[in-house]
């Protein structure tokens, strides 16, 4: 019976290295789905690189239901990555938006404010948006490639 829950009552060492050497994982939805969603990259990589060495050395199982889940569900996951990046670049150019409202109002309701000596403040935000738009594509380039973790089925 008490073999039944060694998971509670602990294993020996030599016990853990058997596990480590010859035990077959076996993954569910959110393992899978998880991959799109770790912040870090070195994750993303180091989770692919150990279902792929898994996969090699037939110690990988992935149940069909498991599976099935992932395809219907991992383009939702991956793409709310890109709406997160597509909703920080329409928010800062709003922002620039509303700055040349303001300069514009100011201009035309208070004509002695001479607004031209603040419009460094649009271009200095047009640069930023710039360089938004610039690292937003790095950031979208470097996501986790579907097609690349589809091959551990």
């Amino acid at each position: 019976m008490l073999e039944q829950f060694k998971g509670f009552i602990g294993y020996k060492d030599e016990e853990f290295k058997e596990l480590w050497e010859k035990a077959i994982f076996v993954v569910d939805t959110n393992i899978l789905i998880n991959f799109y969603k770790y912040k870090s990259k070195e994750s993303t990589k180091s989770l692919l690189d150990i279902l792929m060495k898994l996969k090699a050395d037939n110690r990988l199982w992935i149940p069909h239901q498991v599976a099935l889940e992932y395809f219907f569900n991992y383009e939702d996951n991956m793409f709310k990555q890109n709406e997160g990046y597509d909703l920080l670049s329409r928010e800062f150019e709003k922002l620039k938006d509303n700055a040349e409202k303001v300069l514009s109002t100011v201009q035309s309701k208070h004509p002695y404010v001479i607004t031209e000596k603040f419009e460094f403040y649009i271009d200095n935000m047009e640069h930023s948006n710039k360089l938004l738009q610039e690292q937003i594509e790095k950031e979208i380039n470097s996501l986790p490639d579907s097609k690349k973790f589809n091959r551990i089925y």
